[in-house]
Protein backbone atom coordinates (compact mmCIF):
# COMPACT_ATOMS: atom_id res chain seq x y z
CA UNK A 1 0.00 0.00 0.00
CA UNK A 2 1.45 3.35 -1.08
CA UNK A 3 0.53 6.42 0.91
CA UNK A 4 -1.80 8.64 -1.11
CA UNK A 5 0.24 11.84 -0.79
CA UNK A 6 3.43 10.03 -1.73
CA UNK A 7 1.69 8.43 -4.72
CA UNK A 8 0.63 11.85 -6.03
CA UNK A 9 4.20 13.09 -5.63
CA UNK A 10 5.53 10.03 -7.47
CA UNK A 11 3.22 10.69 -10.42
CA UNK A 12 5.03 13.99 -10.92
CA UNK A 13 8.14 11.96 -11.82
CA UNK A 14 6.63 9.38 -14.19
CA UNK A 15 9.85 9.00 -16.19
CA UNK A 16 11.93 7.94 -13.21
CA UNK A 17 9.10 5.81 -11.87
CA UNK A 18 8.83 4.00 -15.20
CA UNK A 19 12.60 3.46 -15.31
CA UNK A 20 12.40 2.06 -11.80
CA UNK A 21 9.77 -0.46 -12.88
CA UNK A 22 11.81 -1.40 -15.97
CA UNK A 23 14.95 -2.09 -13.92
CA UNK A 24 12.93 -4.23 -11.51
CA UNK A 25 11.59 -6.25 -14.44
CA UNK A 26 15.05 -6.71 -15.97
CA UNK A 27 16.50 -7.80 -12.63
CA UNK A 28 13.66 -10.29 -12.15
CA UNK A 29 14.24 -11.83 -15.57
CA UNK A 30 18.00 -11.92 -15.04
CA UNK A 31 17.55 -13.84 -11.76
CA UNK A 32 15.53 -16.51 -13.58
CA UNK A 33 18.08 -16.60 -16.42
CA UNK A 34 20.94 -16.86 -13.94
CA UNK A 35 19.32 -19.86 -12.23
CA UNK A 36 18.52 -21.48 -15.59
CA UNK A 37 22.04 -21.24 -17.04
CA UNK A 38 23.70 -22.19 -13.75
CA UNK A 39 21.45 -25.24 -13.46
CA UNK A 40 22.19 -26.16 -17.06
CA UNK A 41 25.93 -25.82 -16.45
CA UNK A 42 25.95 -28.01 -13.35
CA UNK A 43 23.67 -30.63 -14.93
CA UNK A 44 25.79 -30.90 -18.09
CA UNK A 45 29.09 -31.03 -16.22
CA UNK A 46 27.99 -33.74 -13.77
CA UNK A 47 25.53 -35.95 -15.65
CA UNK A 48 26.47 -35.41 -19.29
CA UNK A 49 30.20 -35.27 -18.47
CA UNK A 50 30.79 -32.19 -20.59
CA UNK A 51 33.97 -30.19 -20.24
CA UNK A 52 34.22 -26.47 -19.55
CA UNK A 53 35.11 -25.97 -23.21
CA UNK A 54 31.86 -27.68 -24.24
CA UNK A 55 29.88 -25.39 -21.96
CA UNK A 56 31.61 -22.14 -22.89
CA UNK A 57 28.42 -20.73 -24.42
CA UNK A 58 26.47 -21.54 -21.25
CA UNK A 59 29.15 -19.86 -19.13
CA UNK A 60 28.97 -16.74 -21.31
CA UNK A 61 25.18 -16.62 -21.02
CA UNK A 62 25.46 -17.08 -17.25
CA UNK A 63 27.99 -14.25 -17.05
CA UNK A 64 25.67 -12.00 -19.12
CA UNK A 65 22.75 -12.78 -16.79
CA UNK A 66 24.85 -11.93 -13.72
CA UNK A 67 26.06 -8.67 -15.28
CA UNK A 68 22.51 -7.74 -16.27
CA UNK A 69 21.36 -8.32 -12.70
CA UNK A 70 24.16 -6.21 -11.24
CA UNK A 71 23.68 -3.37 -13.74
CA UNK A 72 19.89 -3.37 -13.28
CA UNK A 73 20.29 -3.30 -9.50
CA UNK A 74 22.82 -0.45 -9.69
CA UNK A 75 20.59 1.61 -11.99
CA UNK A 76 17.59 0.86 -9.79
CA UNK A 77 19.45 2.08 -6.69
CA UNK A 78 20.56 5.27 -8.46
CA UNK A 79 17.09 6.02 -9.86
CA UNK A 80 15.44 5.30 -6.49
CA UNK A 81 17.84 7.64 -4.66
CA UNK A 82 17.27 10.45 -7.19
CA UNK A 83 13.53 9.88 -7.00
CA UNK A 84 13.59 9.97 -3.20
CA UNK A 85 15.59 13.21 -3.18
CA UNK A 86 13.23 14.80 -5.71
CA UNK A 87 10.10 13.85 -3.75
CA UNK A 88 11.66 15.01 -0.49
CA UNK A 89 12.60 18.38 -2.04
CA UNK A 90 9.05 18.73 -3.37
CA UNK A 91 7.55 18.01 0.05
CA UNK A 92 9.93 20.45 1.77
CA UNK A 93 9.06 23.18 -0.70
CA UNK A 94 5.34 22.62 -0.19
CA UNK A 95 5.71 22.52 3.59
CA UNK A 96 7.64 25.77 3.70
CA UNK A 97 5.17 27.44 1.34
CA UNK A 98 2.31 26.28 3.56
CA UNK A 99 4.05 27.60 6.68
CA UNK A 100 4.70 31.00 5.09
CA UNK A 101 1.09 31.13 4.02
CA UNK A 102 -0.13 30.49 7.56
CA UNK A 103 2.28 33.03 9.00
CA UNK A 104 3.49 33.24 12.58
CA UNK A 105 0.03 32.75 14.05
CA UNK A 106 -0.29 29.04 13.27
CA UNK A 107 -1.11 26.84 16.27
CA UNK A 108 1.60 24.21 15.81
CA UNK A 109 4.47 24.20 18.28
CA UNK A 110 7.76 25.33 16.80
CA UNK A 111 9.45 22.14 17.96
CA UNK A 112 6.89 19.96 16.19
CA UNK A 113 7.27 21.94 12.98
CA UNK A 114 11.06 21.75 13.04
CA UNK A 115 10.89 18.03 13.81
CA UNK A 116 8.60 17.51 10.83
CA UNK A 117 10.82 19.54 8.48
CA UNK A 118 14.00 17.71 9.55
CA UNK A 119 13.54 14.14 10.80
CA UNK A 120 10.07 13.79 9.32
CA UNK A 121 11.03 14.72 5.77
CA UNK A 122 14.23 12.68 5.97
CA UNK A 123 12.04 9.59 6.38
CA UNK A 124 10.34 10.41 3.05
CA UNK A 125 13.66 9.82 1.28
CA UNK A 126 13.98 6.32 2.75
CA UNK A 127 10.30 5.61 2.08
CA UNK A 128 10.55 6.43 -1.62
CA UNK A 129 14.06 5.10 -2.22
CA UNK A 130 13.63 1.81 -0.32
CA UNK A 131 9.98 0.96 0.28
CA UNK A 132 8.57 1.82 -3.16
CA UNK A 133 11.13 -0.29 -5.10
CA UNK A 134 10.53 -3.14 -2.68
CA UNK A 135 6.82 -3.06 -3.55
CA UNK A 136 7.72 -3.43 -7.23
CA UNK A 137 10.04 -6.32 -6.38
CA UNK A 138 7.36 -8.00 -4.29
CA UNK A 139 5.07 -7.92 -7.32
CA UNK A 140 7.40 -8.70 -10.20
CA UNK A 141 9.89 -11.20 -8.80
CA UNK A 142 7.37 -13.66 -7.27
CA UNK A 143 5.16 -13.38 -10.37
CA UNK A 144 7.95 -14.13 -12.86
CA UNK A 145 9.57 -16.79 -10.68
CA UNK A 146 6.20 -18.35 -9.86
CA UNK A 147 5.49 -18.74 -13.58
CA UNK A 148 8.92 -20.32 -14.13
CA UNK A 149 8.55 -22.69 -11.16
CA UNK A 150 4.98 -23.76 -11.94
CA UNK A 151 5.89 -24.32 -15.60
CA UNK A 152 8.70 -26.63 -14.46
CA UNK A 153 6.75 -28.51 -11.76
CA UNK A 154 3.10 -27.44 -11.24
CA UNK A 155 2.66 -29.11 -7.85
CA UNK A 156 5.26 -26.75 -6.33
CA UNK A 157 2.79 -23.99 -7.08
CA UNK A 158 0.50 -25.44 -4.40
CA UNK A 159 3.24 -25.05 -1.79
CA UNK A 160 3.85 -21.48 -2.94
CA UNK A 161 0.15 -20.60 -2.89
CA UNK A 162 -0.24 -22.04 0.61
CA UNK A 163 2.89 -20.55 2.17
CA UNK A 164 3.04 -17.08 0.59
CA UNK A 165 -0.18 -15.78 2.26
CA UNK A 166 1.30 -16.71 5.65
CA UNK A 167 3.87 -13.92 5.32
CA UNK A 168 1.40 -11.00 5.01
CA UNK A 169 -0.96 -12.69 7.50
CA UNK A 170 1.61 -12.76 10.28
CA UNK A 171 2.95 -9.36 9.31
CA UNK A 172 -0.54 -7.86 9.60
CA UNK A 173 -0.85 -9.24 13.12
CA UNK A 174 2.56 -7.91 14.11
CA UNK A 175 2.21 -4.74 12.03
CA UNK A 176 -0.85 -3.53 13.92
CA UNK A 177 1.09 -3.61 17.15
CA UNK A 178 4.12 -2.04 15.49
CA UNK A 179 1.97 0.71 13.97
CA UNK A 180 0.52 1.61 17.36
CA UNK A 181 3.96 1.71 18.96
CA UNK A 182 5.36 3.70 16.05
CA UNK A 183 2.67 6.37 16.39
CA UNK A 184 3.32 6.61 20.12
CA UNK A 185 7.04 6.86 19.40
CA UNK A 186 6.48 9.69 16.93
CA UNK A 187 4.37 11.58 19.45
CA UNK A 188 7.03 11.16 22.14
CA UNK A 189 9.75 12.30 19.76
CA UNK A 190 7.74 15.33 18.67
CA UNK A 191 7.00 16.25 22.28
CA UNK A 192 10.65 15.81 23.28
CA UNK A 193 11.83 17.90 20.33
CA UNK A 194 9.31 20.65 21.07
CA UNK A 195 10.06 20.67 24.79
CA UNK A 196 13.80 20.84 24.19
CA UNK A 197 13.40 23.76 21.78
CA UNK A 198 11.13 25.58 24.24
CA UNK A 199 13.72 25.12 26.98
CA UNK A 200 16.46 26.51 24.75
CA UNK A 201 14.34 29.52 23.87
CA UNK A 202 13.55 30.21 27.52
CA UNK A 203 16.90 29.28 29.06
CA UNK A 204 17.56 32.86 30.16
CA UNK A 205 14.25 33.09 32.00
CA UNK A 206 14.80 29.68 33.60
CA UNK A 207 18.19 30.77 34.92
CA UNK A 208 16.76 34.00 36.31
CA UNK A 209 14.19 32.03 38.32
CA UNK A 210 16.63 29.24 39.23
CA UNK A 211 14.73 26.52 37.39
CA UNK A 212 17.42 25.46 34.92
CA UNK A 213 18.51 22.41 36.97
CA UNK A 214 14.90 21.26 37.27
CA UNK A 215 14.59 21.25 33.50
CA UNK A 216 17.74 19.13 33.25
CA UNK A 217 15.98 16.47 35.34
CA UNK A 218 12.82 16.75 33.22
CA UNK A 219 14.76 16.36 29.98
CA UNK A 220 16.64 13.39 31.47
CA UNK A 221 13.35 11.72 32.45
CA UNK A 222 11.84 12.33 29.01
CA UNK A 223 14.97 10.98 27.33
CA UNK A 224 14.81 7.83 29.45
CA UNK A 225 11.14 7.31 28.53
CA UNK A 226 12.01 7.83 24.89
CA UNK A 227 14.81 5.26 25.13
CA UNK A 228 12.46 2.70 26.71
CA UNK A 229 9.83 3.25 24.02
CA UNK A 230 12.49 2.91 21.32
CA UNK A 231 13.52 -0.47 22.72
CA UNK A 232 9.88 -1.61 22.70
CA UNK A 233 9.56 -0.68 19.02
CA UNK A 234 12.82 -2.50 18.23
CA UNK A 235 11.58 -5.59 20.08
CA UNK A 236 8.51 -5.76 17.84
CA UNK A 237 10.67 -5.06 14.76
CA UNK A 238 12.98 -7.97 15.60
CA UNK A 239 9.93 -10.18 16.16
CA UNK A 240 8.68 -9.39 12.67
CA UNK A 241 12.09 -10.25 11.23
CA UNK A 242 12.02 -13.58 13.06
CA UNK A 243 8.59 -14.41 11.66
CA UNK A 244 9.67 -13.55 8.11
CA UNK A 245 12.80 -15.68 8.35
CA UNK A 246 10.89 -18.56 9.93
CA UNK A 247 8.12 -18.68 7.32
CA UNK A 248 10.47 -18.35 4.35
CA UNK A 249 12.92 -20.92 5.76
CA UNK A 250 10.20 -23.49 6.49
CA UNK A 251 8.66 -22.96 3.05
CA UNK A 252 12.00 -23.40 1.29
CA UNK A 253 12.68 -26.52 3.38
CA UNK A 254 9.33 -28.02 2.38
CA UNK A 255 10.12 -27.45 -1.29
CA UNK A 256 13.62 -28.93 -0.87
CA UNK A 257 12.30 -32.06 0.88
CA UNK A 258 9.61 -32.61 -1.75
CA UNK A 259 12.11 -32.14 -4.59
CA UNK A 260 14.54 -34.56 -2.93
CA UNK A 261 11.91 -37.28 -2.54
CA UNK A 262 10.62 -36.74 -6.07
CA UNK A 263 14.15 -36.85 -7.44
CA UNK A 264 14.83 -40.16 -5.66
CA UNK A 265 11.67 -41.65 -7.18
CA UNK A 266 12.82 -40.57 -10.63
CA UNK A 267 9.72 -38.43 -11.26
CA UNK A 268 11.77 -35.30 -11.97
CA UNK A 269 15.13 -34.59 -13.56
CA UNK A 270 18.07 -33.18 -11.63
CA UNK A 271 18.03 -30.00 -13.73
CA UNK A 272 14.37 -29.24 -12.95
CA UNK A 273 14.82 -29.91 -9.23
CA UNK A 274 18.01 -27.84 -9.04
CA UNK A 275 16.45 -24.99 -11.05
CA UNK A 276 13.44 -24.81 -8.71
CA UNK A 277 15.66 -25.05 -5.64
CA UNK A 278 17.72 -22.09 -6.85
CA UNK A 279 14.62 -19.98 -7.40
CA UNK A 280 12.77 -20.88 -4.19
CA UNK A 281 14.82 -18.68 -1.81
CA UNK A 282 14.74 -15.81 -4.31
CA UNK A 283 10.96 -16.17 -4.51
CA UNK A 284 10.52 -15.30 -0.81
CA UNK A 285 13.25 -12.64 -0.65
CA UNK A 286 11.12 -9.65 -1.80
CA UNK A 287 8.49 -10.39 0.88
CA UNK A 288 11.19 -10.54 3.52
Amino acid sequence: MIQRTAFKALLEHKGRLGLLGLTCLIESLSIVGQAWFFGTLINNLIFLEHTLADEMNTIIYLFIAIVMRLVAHYVQEAVANHLGSAVKASFRERSLAHMFKLGVQHKERHGDVIHMLTDGLEQVDAYVARYIPQILYAIMIPLIMGIAIIDTLPIIGIILIVTVPLIPFFMILIGKQADRLNKEQWERMSFLSGHFLDVLQGITTLKLFGRAKDQIKVIGRLSQEFKDSTLRVLRVAFLSALVLELVSTISTALIAVYLGLTLLDGEITFFSAFFILLLAPEFYTPFR
